[in-house]
Parts: C-alpha cells; structure tokens; sequence
C-alpha cells in the first residue's frame, strides 16, 4: 500500500485531452489498459492530484454567483509552512477587500489549518477544510486498516498477473470484453473503482480460468498462476471485495456530490454526510468504519457555517 512507485508519461494524452491533462501511468501498466486507468483518475476526482499540483502553486478562486479564478502562484521555492500560506491568503483577502470575504476554503494539511485559524482571529471571516479532501481521508484512513490493504492487495495480485501475461491479457480482454480498472499507485476513490470493476468482471474472469486453454497453458502450473487461480474461486475473499465496495460506494456517492460545482453544496453538508452513515449502518459497516467517519468529520469538516446555511436553506424552502 505505501510502496512508491516509478511514473511514466504518454506522449498522446495532451493531444488527446485536447492539451487539458497529461497522465502519469504506473511503469508496470499495459498501454492498452492506460484508457480505463484516466477513466478511472477522471471519475475519481481524487484530491490528491490536486494536491501534487498545489506543492508548487497556491490557487485563488472567488465565489459571487459562480467560480471566478483569481490567481496562481508560483510556490516551489518556499517553504510552504502556516506562515507563508497565511500571508499569501492575507494579501488575497486585502485584494479582494476584506468586507467581500466571508469564507476560505483550503484542504485539511497542517499548514492551512494553522492559516486558517490565524485569518478567523484577524479577520471577520470563517475558515472551513475542503469538504472533498475530508472524504478522501475517510477513504484513506479505511485503505490503511489491515483488513482493507489485504483485499487491495490480493486484487493486485490478479490484475497484475494477468497484465503481465500477453496471452491472458487477450483471453481476458476476449471473454469479458473489455480491461479492468486496476488497484495502482494513487490512492483514496480509485481503489473503489478499481475493486468495483474487478467484481463486475468476476464471473467472465472466472471463464478464463475454467477453460481447458488456461489448464493446458504452462501458466496454470505456475506458483502465481495457481496461487490466482485458487483466489478466483476463494468465496470468503469476494465476500470481503463484495462487502468492501458497497462501503466505498457509500463514500463515493457523497465525494461525487461535493466535488461538483453545478449548485453549492455546503447546505447539503450535513444531510450528506447523515445519510453516508445511515447508509453504512444499513450495509452493516464494523464500527471502525463508522469511528472513522466519526472522527473526521469531528476533526476536520464539523462547522458552525455548515450548520447555519443548512438552517437558511431549510427557510428558503418553507418560504419563510
């Protein structure tokens, strides 16, 4: 799980993308299998790609009636501990006028936090933690229980197995119709879109390992074919993918929701993250999971602004 890995480039992606994005691989990856892995990262809108970019540059974004984009800059050679992000966010809140700031957003690193808290005690305004990088934690804190990471694992196994395998590459691509996401180096919502598309595939995979061209290969008699043979038809491991996946599902559903920007989300804060937990109690989620959706939205998301533009919006619509 927390094995770094080497990135490769794809020349094509930038034209492909229309110049927008360019996406680094696993060296380990097919490039066959390099189109279900941006769908994946696409889908995903995982923060942590947000995060890489912003090592290097700070964003400022203003919200009248919709998204304007303010500036960028261009942080690489500082040290980007609180002090200089709160002075950074000083000079944009004096650019904009301190009377038109009512809120600022940032992730939940250490840093913004400090920052944070130093702009409320200076200046009339709230600070609040992205929403989205909360429930990318949620994901992360859950990837790093022991349980978890075996399933990931395992899953790798089987992926990778059959990725670097040119001919069960093909028989799989033939009897189920397509690639599998697979469980790689980014982390939080891919592992769920990762496992998700491995369990949709389960029963076309299993084919391929009950057919006399997989018993007649010599990859049947190795100890890694037989040791992924023997998975494929492990009842208790897809028990557990089955099991994983609807609390991921759980999660996703919410991180979709926030990381949208058709309608502001933050009146629906709540009521979001009550009916994540209602939805896991009726999944029957072990109490971990539910003590880790607990502790984060305690430690990094609970706020007085989430609770007060839920009580307006609730107004707004009984006409009051």
């Amino acid at each position: 799980m927390g094995r770094r890995h080497r990135h490769v480039t794809d020349e094509d992606d930038e034209e492909n993308l229309g110049g927008d994005d360019v996406y680094m691989y696993p060296v380990d990856m097919h490039p066959d299998e390099r189109h279900a892995y941006r769908e994946a990262v696409r889908a995903s809108k995982a923060a942590e790609w947000n995060r890489q970019q912003e090592e290097h540059f700070i964003k400022g974004k203003i919200k009248t009636g919709s998204t304007i984009f303010l500036k960028s800059v261009d942080a690489s050679n500082n040290i980007k501990d609180n002090k200089y992000i709160y002075g950074l966010l000083k000079d944009v809140i004096k650019e904009v006028g301190k009377q038109n700031v009512v809120q600022i957003v940032t992730d939940n690193g250490s840093a913004f936090v400090k920052a944070g808290k130093l702009l409320m005690k200076k200046y009339n305004l709230y600070w609040t933690s992205c929403a989205a990088h909360c429930i990318d934690l949620m994901f992360e804190d859950i990837d790093k229980r022991t349980s978890v990471a075996d399933v990931i694992t395992k899953a790798r196994k089987i992926t990778n197995f059959i990725y670097n395998h040119g001919w069960l590459l093909a028989q799989m691509r033939k009897v189920c119709g397509g690639d599998i996401v697979r469980p790689g180096a980014t982390r939080f919502a891919t592992n769920y879109i990762a496992l998700d598309s491995l369990l949709k595939k389960k029963a076309n995979l299993k084919k391929v390992f009950i057919s006399d061209e997989w018993a007649q290969h010599n990859l049947s008699r190795t100890l890694i074919g037989k040791e992924v043979e023997s998975l494929m038809f492990d009842h208790a491991y897809w028990e557990r993918v089955g099991k994983l996946v609807s609390i991921y599902e759980a999660l996703y559903t919410v991180l979709c929701i926030v990381n949208s920007e058709v309608v502001p989300i933050m009146p629906f804060v709540y009521k979001l993250i009550r009916v994540m937990k209602e939805n896991l109690i009726r999944l029957n989620a072990k109490e971990w999971v539910l003590e880790i959706i607990v502790d984060r939205w305690d430690r990094t998301l609970k706020h007085p602004l989430h609770a007060t533009s839920k009580y307006y919006l609730s107004l707004k619509f009984i006409g009051i």
